[in-house]
């Protein structure tokens, strides 16, 4: 008769769960989640005396009946499991158990580190070796290194940290411990409210967190996980050795980065990376300037730039540590800004002057974009982008560079030689936003049966679902002036009007002005729209307010009035392109001017209506215009640009 058999895998569990157990304080309390996501337990520790410590660790239990010693000592973890326990609050303790032996072996996940240990695409390699294995006084040092742990993870301030520093006996600078330990100490004495560092000769028993120096490597851990790691297996240079000291506080320096605390790191990295070696490592350099900039260190950050720039051999480095500086542009001081402007032209100087204007001419093109990010700075801008084409004579043929001197020019209100350089974007490669704004410069230029086209030819190659509201309705304007007023082109106006005339026209003398003079006159658009108001002729009003919305001409009030007469047409489209437009535009102010100076009509739920602002406000947020950020450049040492988009608004 078959009966129900129990798998060995059930049973290998419970048995771990039972010596684990057995070897727990009785004041610790074990606990089986309900749901198991890959955490097979959770401990909580009450102190001697029954008391809630509020300390808990999470449990991953892994049992086998593997007699072989080495291999019972190797696990592979799934990298989903990993990425599970990376993304958990509280620290994992996995536990090995060897059926053989009834012995345990325990070691914290966060303890892993991919240098050491093998990882592939779907696993990695957690293994175990003896100094795992469970001792006499183990919840001793798993209560310190679970308090380490929160101390470093956790809101509390850890400072000053606990960091022993061992040497062993075949480190290469052995035959000069006691010197290169009088200057640790003595460089110590500065960061004495960050770091509390001592010595000891044995490294038998490490606690969690250390730093040591053995033939290979310094290698610093921060509760029980690398923080960072000094790799020389080929030995120590000669320059490595005069200046292994500065390279120690930076290693420490970055641990702490690492470990979310920029201030204390920010201290540490801008003392020391100037004399470190670490200054010419790209991954190092890279971080460091993150942390002097998250520190809010710009200057030291700036400083540390333009020295890696002025030698040779620090230039790549150089490179990456200023497009740290300048993903972060838009969120520093303006002081900071103008530190940066000068010392980009300081560092461009410096490469020209040596004759490497390839990089140089890459560090002008940067520095272009910055200024044209600021739109206060457009004139400077152009030079720089012209520096560039003359350092690197490539840059003419690019179509960003193209396009962003176009952009340039168009802020400049340039826009004939803006829809110049636009076009000469679009022929050296094709996109379909260059081309919007190449018909948006036309526009501008008087170019209006030619901007139309553009237009037109924008939304037949547009085959994705981001409907552009203002392209959308500057070419319905277009239509208007193409088809009903009759202007195909038109020179732009350079003179001066006699606004209050103008203003006392009527319909007639604004439509002739408008045909004969200055189609791109906001202030007659607007006024010929009050006037069309008048005659409850509200589709045409509302051409006629976006023109004047559009030329500039009391841009919030033209723009709130069109979406009121749009109301007042049957064109619920039209509406929308207007509320959304005008929103990408003004963002909350323009609901909040709609709102206080449109009153509702004397008809409507007034409760209803605002329940309905309220719900379109929310969806014109989710739905508003990314703020793109401008590109910046760096050019590989083998050749070529990478590009990195900056969090600020060009």
């Amino acid at each position: 008769m078959k009966l129900p058999k129990r798998h060995r895998n059930h049973q290998l569990e419970t048995e771990s769960v039972r010596e684990l157990q057995s070897k727990l304080p009785s004041t610790w309390v074990y606990r089986t989640p309900t749901d198991d996501y890959g955490i097979d337990g959770e401990v909580e520790i009450f102190d001697d005396k029954g008391f809630a410590t509020g300390r808990k660790f999470l449990l991953q239990l892994k049992a086998t009946d593997e007699d072989n010693l080495n291999k019972a000592l190797k696990l592979r973890l799934p990298v989903e499991k990993a990425n599970y326990f990376d993304s958990l609050n509280l620290p994992v303790l996995v536990v090995r158990y060897l059926a053989v032996s009834k012995k345990i072996y325990t070691r914290w996940f966060h303890s892993f580190d991919p240098y050491w240990e093998s990882t592939t695409e779907n696993s990695l390699a957690f293994n175990f070796d003896e100094s795992n294995a469970w001792f006499e006084g183990r919840e001793k040092s798993i209560e310190s290194e679970l308090n380490e742990y929160l101390s470093l993870t956790g809101n509390k301030y850890p400072f000053p940290i606990s960091l022993p520093m061992f040497f062993t006996p075949d480190f290469p600078l052995a035959s000069e411990a006691a010197k290169l330990t009088a200057q640790i100490m003595s460089m110590s004495d500065n960061y004495n409210d960050i770091l509390d560092i001592s010595f000891s000769p044995n490294n038998n028993e490490k606690p969690p967190s250390y730093v040591i120096f053995d033939s290979e490597k310094l290698h610093v851990v921060l509760a029980n996980r690398t923080g960072s790691c000094l790799h020389f297996k080929d030995g120590l240079s000669e320059k490595l050795r005069d200046n292994i000291t500065s390279d120690i506080f930076v290693a420490i320096g970055l641990g702490l980065f690492f470990r979310g605390y920029r201030v204390e790191a920010g201290r540490l990295l801008s003392d020391n990376i100037k004399a470190s070696t670490l200054k010419h490592d790209i991954k190092v350099i890279s971080a460091v300037i993150a942390g002097l900039i998250q520190a809010r260190q710009h200057e030291q950050a700036l400083e540390l730039t333009e020295d890696l720039f002025s030698k040779n051999e620090g230039i790549n480095a150089a490179q990456a540590a200023l497009m740290s500086i300048i993903k972060c542009y838009g969120s520093i001081k303006a002081s900071d800004k103008s530190l940066l402007s000068k010392s980009l032209s300081q560092i461009s100087d410096s490469l020209q002057k040596r004759d490497i204007n390839e990089i140089a001419a890459v560090v002008e093109y940067n520095h272009a974009n910055i200024l044209r990010a600021t739109g206060d700075k457009l004139k400077d801008a152009l030079k720089h982008y012209n520096n560039a084409a003359k350092l690197f004579q490539g840059y003419k043929e690019r179509s960003y560079w193209l396009s962003e001197v176009a952009s340039c020019l168009f802020l400049l209100k340039r826009y004939r030689y803006s829809s110049k350089f636009y076009k000469a974007s679009i022929d050296a490669e094709f996109s379909l936003h260059v081309l919007g704004l190449y018909a948006d410069s036309l526009m501008y230029s008087g170019n209006f049966r030619k901007s139309l086209n553009e237009f037109h030819r924008y939304f037949e190659i547009d085959d994705t679902d981001n409907f552009d509201s203002e392209w959308h309705l500057k070419s319905i304007c277009l239509q208007a002036i193409v088809e009903t007023l009759g202007v195909e082109e038109q020179t732009p106006f350079r003179g001066e009007y006699d606004i209050e005339s103008l203003i006392r026209g009527d319909e007639e003398s604004f439509i002739s002005h408008l045909k004969e003079k200055d189609v791109l006159c906001g202030e007659v658009w607007f006024h010929l729209a009050i006037s069309l108001t008048h005659e409850d002729r509200f589709e045409d009003a509302v051409i006629c307010f976006l023109m004047s919305g559009f030329c500039e001409h009391s841009q919030m009030e033209a723009w709130g009035n069109a979406l009121s007469c749009s109301f007042q047409t049957e064109n619920r489209g039209m509406s929308a392109a207007i509320m959304k437009c005008g929103y990408d535009k003004f963002g909350q102010d323009f609901i909040l001017f709609f709102t206080e100076t449109r009153p509702l009509n004397d008809d409507s739920d007034p409760v209803e209506a605002q329940l309905k602002l309220i719900e379109l406000m929310q969806f014109l947020n989710e739905t508003k215009s990314a703020s793109s950020g401008f590109e910046a450049r760096i050019h590989r040492p083998e050749g070529g640009y990478d590009k990195v988009i900056t969090n600020e608004k060009a």
